[in-house]
């Protein structure tokens, strides 16, 4: 400032100024030292928060130019795969440094910085884990929004829906590593899989209270987009009556094009599966109360590799799960979701297709019962569904009405072909003697007062007539019309 003064007072001397133009001078002269001394004061803060930068971001070391390069790279890649990018990670430990648990409120924001599970896998994920019950499985996803929501999960907000035992069993289990795992095992048994998610899963299943998450199957997966469907169940020790009954009815159903739904059991349901097969234009979809890869029993082998090949086999358990008492009740779940109707062919006072039954009722389903003798314990599973309610059918075609498919103007009751004209008088006895139920050739032939040349003539003429039939030696029942 004093340069400044000494600069007027020169030229007061020098040019005489006044006083109010000295005064005016100074004025100017003030206002630019203060404007002047602002701008350093600005430059000096600048340059101090920029010292400060440097200091933080110097033991990175990191080359600016480098980091506009690679960031330059980087939004290229992401400007080009964005909208087709698969969010995927490795495993839940490599990221938990930088992106630890979180909970249900802050995964939104989460998901947005971090590579997130695709939702089918993380589906697979909680069906694999081994240990987590049907029950767990519906809470957990109850409680949080999805599977992968699960994944990524805090444990705290796990332990307010799972006990400590479980909690851990699913921490333990949270890894990609065992999703591949899993996808291995499914490749190598020739199987598949479809997500609750995914297009292929049919929406009937999606109506019913605790819908499988995942359904591993084999063979022809859009059988369970079939229009109709109808399950087919009972009893296992059934008798030859309950299996000429069963060739009846499914063939005939199977022909209207109802697909035929059952669960690959000895007795009625092994027997509704090959009447299906059988018939020309028939589809029929097994459901299984053990894994995938498993068949069970045994004996059923060969229906079940033809059923994986040309038509369906499904199961909510996946690989190596073998048949347990406790899957049983959850597979006929199953099997009345995916039906619109299912019939119940012989069953005892406390069969477990009753059970398939009760669940068809709880999910709206039409329970359709074929009445058996009184003195009958096969039939009284199906007595009793009649007297609570069930569809009494008589015929085939009271199912197929009902399902408005197909109306045939014949009478469709359960009859017997009836005899040809030509057939002599020992024929005719014979006949009149025999029905569904098998009867012993001694029998038939006491009870016919033939002798026994007379009897096996007369059985030998009927046989070849396709009026009769040995259902195992020795064993005769009259053929009915179909």
């Amino acid at each position: 400032m004093q340069n400044d003064y000494d600069t007027i007072f020169n030229a007061r001397l020098k040019k005489r100024m006044n006083d109010k133009e000295i005064e005016n001078v100074k004025r100017f002269i003030n206002e630019a030292y203060d404007l002047e001394n602002e701008d350093i004061t600005k430059e000096c803060e600048e340059v101090r928060d920029e010292n400060e930068l440097n200091e933080v971001n110097e033991p990175n070391e990191v080359n600016e130019s480098d980091v506009a390069d690679e960031s330059k790279e980087a939004d290229e890649v992401s400007g080009d795969n964005k909208e087709n990018e698969v969010f995927e990670v490795s495993d839940i430990n490599e990221i938990r440094e930088e992106a630890p648990y979180y909970s249900s409120t802050e995964l939104s924001s989460v998901k947005k910085n971090y590579k997130c599970l695709e939702l089918r896998r993380a589906y697979l994920w909680l069906s694999a884990v081994s240990g987590m019950q049907l029950n767990r499985i519906t809470q957990l996803l109850t409680y949080f929004e999805s599977p992968v929501d699960v994944f990524y999960a805090q444990k705290s907000d796990i332990l307010q829906v799972l006990p400590q035992r479980q909690t851990d069993i699913l921490l333990s289990n949270r890894s990609v590593k065992l999703i591949e795992s899993y996808e291995r095992k499914l490749e190598n048994c020739g199987a598949k899989y479809i997500a609750i998610c995914d297009p292929e899963y049919p929406d009937i299943l999606k109506t019913i209270y605790d819908p499988p998450i995942v359904l591993f199957y084999k063979g022809d997966i859009s059988l369970l987009k079939s229009e109709n469907t109808l399950g087919v169940v009972g009893a296992r020790a059934m008798s030859f009556y309950g299996k000429e009954i069963t060739d009846i009815f499914v063939s005939k159903i199977a022909a209207s094009g109802i697909t035929i739904i059952s669960g690959l059991a000895a007795g009625v349901d092994v027997e509704a599966h090959k009447a299906a097969i059988k018939t020309e234009g028939g589809k029929t979809v097994g459901v299984l109360g053990c894994g995938i890869d498993i068949c069970y029993p045994k004996e059923n082998y060969l229906v079940y590799e033809d059923m994986c090949k040309n038509h369906l086999v499904i199961s909510e358990n996946g690989p190596g799960i073998e048949p347990m008492a406790y899957l049983f009740p959850l597979r006929n779940r199953i099997i009345s979701g995916l039906s619109k109707g299912v019939l119940v062919i012989e069953a005892r006072k406390k069969s477990g297709s009753l059970i398939t039954a009760d669940s068809s009722l709880e999910q709206g389903r039409n329970v359709y019962a074929i009445p058996g003798k009184l003195t009958d314990k096969l039939s009284e599973g199906t007595n009793n569904l009649i007297k609570m309610g069930a569809f009494l059918v008589t015929g085939p075609n009271d199912i197929i009405s009902d399902y408005k498919k197909t109306y045939l103007d014949e009478d469709d009751s359960c009859s017997y072909i009836e005899p040809l004209d030509s057939i002599g008088n020992n024929e005719r006895r014979l006949l009149s003697m025999l029905s569904l139920e098998p009867m012993y050739v001694d029998d038939i032939i006491c009870e016919a007062h033939l002798t026994v040349s007379e009897g096996i003539a007369a059985l030998l003429y009927l046989s070849n007539a396709g009026l009769i039939k040995e259902v195992y030696k020795g064993f005769y029942i009259r053929n009915a019309k179909k």
